[in-house]
């Protein structure tokens, strides 16, 4: 298990911040299999960059 995959399932996270890069190269590990864990998760940010990118950062809601 990756240590990300470990802190959410231990509910330690407070924020994520993910990069999402648009590659068509095929398949590769997922971050999130099953979906997020079960809690509820709040967009707080979001920004287009250049090539596609999307930048999005969600904080956790307690």
């Amino acid at each position: 298990m990756s240590v990300i995959k470990a802190l959410l399932a231990a509910d330690a996270v407070d924020r994520l911040a993910l990069t999402i890069f648009p590659v068509f190269l095929g398949g590769g590990p997922r971050l999130f299999e099953d979906g997020l864990p079960a809690a509820q998760w709040t967009l707080v940010s979001q920004a287009a960059g250049e090539h596609g990118t999307l930048s999005l950062v969600y904080d956790r809601t307690r």
